[in-house]
């Protein structure tokens, strides 16, 4: 059994430092993601009951940077932890805009839960209160960057004062975040 952990311990070593363990540590090849919306543009009509026309527009292409830190190699030689840190960097020339500026109409994903949570009698009075004080309205016009990484919600704020495991913020890779964080 001695041999064995010897012959664990020195691939490890090994491992530390070469580029296998290099390429874990820090991967070399990029990484792409490319997100796409549906742009509504006849709110109004919507409304009044017809058919909703949707622009596709995309994609908005951020390369993907992944490393670990904190490695630590475990007292028996057959474990190794670290933290997974990724960040997004914006890749113009892949992509169709600049999700800082373009600006993209969709539907108002909180509203629309608190109006189907307003079919709890309870709730009523209270979310169509809060809707109205609030001005929330169907559809809600936001950058795409605001979509994707977050934007401060007056609904949410208010909500996370009261119940602190809800984040004031609310976007794609917010929520994602949130998602992983929790375990849901």
């Amino acid at each position: 059994i001695t041999d064995h952990i010897t012959n664990i311990m020195i691939i490890i070593i090994k491992l530390n430092g070469s580029e296998t363990f290099d390429s874990w540590k820090k991967p070399p090849l990029p990484v792409y993601t490319q997100f796409y919306f549906f742009n509504v543009t006849n709110p109004e009509e919507i409304l009044n009951g017809e058919t909703p026309w949707l622009e596709d527009v995309g994609p908005y292409t951020y390369r993907e940077l992944r490393n670990k830190d904190e490695i630590q190699f475990g007292d028996n030689g057959t474990t190794i932890s670290a933290v997974s840190n990724k960040a997004y960097v914006f890749e113009r020339d892949k992509s169709v805009g600049d999700p800082k500026i373009d600006l993209l109409r969709t539907i108002n994903i909180l509203a629309l839960t608190a109006m189907e949570w307003s079919q709890l009698p309870l709730l009523r009075e209270l979310i169509k209160a809060l809707l109205k004080a609030y001005r929330q309205k169907l559809f809600v016009t936001h950058r795409v960057d605001e979509l994707l990484w977050g934007y401060k919600d007056e609904i949410l704020s208010l909500i996370s004062v009261f119940k602190h495991d809800v984040s004031p913020y609310f976007g794609l890779e917010v929520t994602s975040l949130l998602s992983r964080k929790t375990g849901s």
